[in-house]
């Protein structure tokens, strides 16, 4: 399964639920695949890998090379494809191209069945790196900031994930999940957020919240995740969580396609 963690606002922490759910899924015994489609390439330094790893994500989209090669294994305890500055250039180029949006999808079709889970770190934009993840993936995952927000910029995001699905570029695709990140039960602020979150996207919002914890920022900074710099701290005790219920979502939708009139159909849960 390919799920995109995506949020056009920044410092909401995409980067790492990315890194963190993935070595928490993969504790759990999952194959994982990580993808770093931000210029920024936050994802590929947290993992500790330089900011220039070629060949990269952009040399991908550029079909100069396969995703397989591009892949960064050895001696990771995850694989990922890292990204570099040339994706920022690239993206002008690729809106050119007919099938600029198409680029992620087609690149990953040969390696789907080789992982349990592709998870893409989305760049803090709606632009076509993001089109690319959202074009590519099965499911979309919105970590959120649990202070004030504007509501209508979660509203235009989920607006933008309602076009994909409109579009034939990927009518399948479906908004899965949203993520609490950053909670203090103490502050009434962070208490109002979720309460306007499980208003308007009862379904969506998960119960297991990331609380605020120095481990997961120490061991971003780092170049590790959670569990290994600290296994026994809060944001290990969540993200361990955070997988937990997403497992259990995910079997819950396996468990809701029934065979119906000889056809497979997937019921609304």
């Amino acid at each position: 399964m390919v799920i995109a963690l995506v949020n056009h606002k920044g410092g909401v922490g995409k980067t790492t639920c990315t890194l963190n759910i993935g070595a928490g899924l993969q504790r759990m015994g999952k194959s994982v695949l990580l993808i770093d489609a931000d210029a920024q390439a936050n994802l590929t330094t947290s993992v500790g890998l330089g900011y220039i790893e070629l060949p990269s994500l952009a040399d991908v989209l550029a079909e100069r090379v396969s995703i397989q090669q591009a892949i960064k294994s050895e001696g990771r305890d995850i694989p990922i494809v890292p990204a570099t500055l040339e994706l920022a250039e690239l993206e002008i180029s690729l809106a050119a191209q007919l099938d600029g949006r198409e680029r992620l999808k087609r690149a990953l079709q040969p390696i789907r069945s080789e992982f349990d889970y592709i998870l893409i770190d989305c760049p803090p934009t709606l632009h076509l790196l993001t089109d690319n993840a959202l074009v590519a993936a099965d499911e979309v995952y919105i970590p959120v900031m649990a202070e004030f927000m504007p509501m209508s910029g979660l509203v235009t995001l989920t607006k933008h994930i309602d076009r994909v699905q409109r579009s034939i570029l990927n009518p399948s695709l479906k908004l899965a999940g949203i993520v609490l990140t950053r909670f203090n039960k103490q502050k009434v602020m962070c208490q109002t957020v979720q309460q306007e979150l499980h208003e308007r996207f009862p379904q969506e919002l998960l119960n297991t919240v990331i609380r605020e914890n120095v481990a997961i920022a120490e061991a971003y900074r780092m170049g590790t995740d959670v569990f290994q710099y600290q296994a026994k701290s809060n944001g290990a005790e969540d993200f361990t969580a955070l997988c937990d219920e997403f497992l259990l979502r995910q079997n819950a939708t396996e468990t809701n396609v029934k065979r119906r009139n000889g056809n497979l159909v997937k019921e609304t849960l």
